[in-house]
């Protein structure tokens, strides 16, 4: 087995005020909004349209240059960028938005479990720190998380040298729901990267 060196890459201290700058901008108010608003847009797999463009809006709205990519007339992607200044590498922060229960007790169970539980209901609550509800810790946390990171760079003002790109895309799920034009198996990313 061959072994694989790494270097130890430390910032610099121009790079270091950059991510503490960063990181003081964490909300965590904001982000649980996100998060809840994001989880009361229900998204199966094949199902997304009403999520993706919601991000869109949210994204435009916080200043991050975005954009909906449909698939098809109900599915599609949300691809947020922040530009550099083009002398740097590009970074990709991808998360699915399709949910991998259907919200529905007659396709839910029992293979979910023997009733259906808050956190499989795509009507979400608040429970002190918490949102629960389908899909609120996976993926509407995961897409919450990566879109609050690319907030705190546009609130602290970061010079990036590459692009950030924040996309979320549908059809994640590993199965095909025929009745939504198969989507899933990562239909939303293959769409999104050809």
């Amino acid at each position: 087995m061959t072994k694989v060196k790494s270097k130890n890459h430390s910032f610099t201290k121009q790079q270091q005020d950059w991510y503490d700058n960063a990181c003081s901008h964490i909300d965590q108010s904001r982000l649980q909004k996100l998060i809840f608003e994001l989880t009361a847009r229900h998204s199966p797999t094949g199902a997304e349209r009403e999520a993706s463009e919601f991000m869109v809006g949210y994204m435009n709205a916080a200043g991050i240059e975005a954009s909906y990519q449909p698939i098809t007339a109900t599915s599609g992607n949300c691809i947020g960028r922040l530009r550099g200044s083009g002398t740097g590498p590009s970074l990709l922060l991808y998360a699915p938005v399709d949910t991998l229960l259907e919200g529905d007790p007659e396709k839910d169970i029992p293979h979910a479990g023997r009733e259906m539980r808050a956190d499989m209901r795509p009507e979400p609550y608040i429970d002190g720190d918490l949102v629960i509800g389908l899909g609120a810790s996976n993926p509407k946390s995961m897409i919450s998380l990566i879109t609050e990171a690319a907030n705190c760079i546009v609130d602290a003002g970061v010079e990036l040298t590459g692009d950030v790109i924040v996309a979320t895309a549908g059809g994640g799920m590993p199965w095909i729901v025929a009745e939504r034009d198969n989507a899933g198996i990562s239909s939303g990313v293959s769409h999104m990267l050809s």
